[in-house]
């Protein structure tokens, strides 16, 4: 199987999150083929490796996309597809890579197909105590010249508010302006936190996600689900504590914290992307990205030189247009053959 047939099979798979075994089972059927030892494991992670050795490298891809099915088609170099950049083109950029290598003694390589990245990130959370690796490369799109050294963290809560019904003629504050006044309050909030950095990273952004209200002929009430893209500085716990001072009549309610994880840049595994994307004419540089991923997770557990790095333009993630260059796509193998190469030189 080529490269591309990987790519296009793993498309044409479609797996939303919480519905991957098809994608699991094609995933897993082709790196058998590829000459890797493979197993899927009980939360549904396809998990291929090939050498034997106490020295190891982990690539930890996801599987798993949002919804939202966009017909599998080729226009000249452009392969489209959910998923193409986000991230399965990263994770079939992994398998392929990893399929043309000389493993030598010593060293073993793991390419891992997670489960549930764009929800609960149950594939990662089931991985992390297995493994110890030397170096961790997790795939998300960074474009085949840039490598990813950080994310920010999330913290997503919801806040609901009631109050007693009132005549509007009372001029009284319902629900839903309690509700908004939270928000702003919020919002002028992270103004100030912010108001000292001038780099994105570096801020606090607030995301309002769903809102709605209703009520019951006595009471009503309103209901914000809010996600705050939290910078380095900034833990989530710290950052639910001030949230909570300014929650007024209301009560918040903590879904999910994620703290933000900022890798080294002086590593042999950075040496090795840089050296890589250098070696076939590129101009590498790195990148910091406003969301989340397996990175936050798996990399503090592992302690040890991370990045994120695969082809696809970011700014098609989730997008009804989703699609990748296929000779980007083709690029990154070869990069990351180089570093894989390197790095099992050390």
């Amino acid at each position: 199987m080529d490269e591309v047939t990987l790519l296009e099979g793993l498309l044409r798979s479609y797996s939303p999150t919480a519905a991957e075994q098809l994608a699991v089972e094609f995933l897993a059927h082709a790196m058998r083929g590829l000459d890797f030892q493979v197993e899927v494991d009980a939360v549904g992670n396809a998990i291929g490796w090939r050498g034997e050795g106490g020295r190891q490298i982990v690539l930890l891809g996801h599987i798993d996309t949002v919804r939202g099915e966009i017909p599998v088609r080729r226009e000249g170099d452009l392969l489209f597809g959910r998923g193409a950049v986000d991230a399965k083109g990263a994770l079939a950029c992994f398998v392929a890579a990893v399929s043309q290598l000389t493993i030598p003694s010593g060293w073993q390589v793991v390419v891992i197909g997670a489960v549930g990245e764009e929800g609960d990130s149950r594939g990662a959370k089931a991985i992390v105590d297995r493994y110890r690796p030397d170096f961790a490369i997790i795939g998300e799109p960074s474009g085949w010249d840039r490598v990813t050294l950080g994310y920010k963290g999330s913290l997503l809560l919801s806040y609901r508010v009631e109050q007693p019904l009132a005549h509007p003629a009372a001029q009284a504050e319902n629900a839903p302006e309690a509700a908004v006044a939270f928000w702003n309050r919020l919002t002028a909030a992270a103004a100030a936190w912010n108001e000292p950095y001038q780099r994105t990273f570096d801020q606090v952004t607030p995301i309002l996600r769903q809102m709605q209200s209703g009520e019951d002929g006595f009471n009503g009430w309103a209901e914000l689900w809010i996600n705050l893209r939290l910078p380095a500085w900034f833990a989530p716990g710290q950052a639910f504590i001030e949230l909570s001072a300014l929650a007024g009549a209301g009560r918040l309610h903590l879904l999910d914290a994620v703290p933000a994880y900022l890798g080294e840049k002086n590593t042999a595994l950075v040496r090795a992307f840089l050296s890589a994307i250098r070696a076939v004419g590129g101009k590498p540089a790195f990148a910091l990205k406003s969301g989340t991923a397996d990175l936050n997770l798996a990399a503090p557990v592992w302690g040890c030189p991370a990045v994120a790095y695969g082809p696809g333009d970011s700014n098609l993630d989730h997008t009804p247009n989703e699609h990748i260059s296929l000779s980007e796509y083709r690029r990154s193998i070869g990069v990351l053959k180089e570093v894989l190469n390197q790095l099992m030189q050390v």
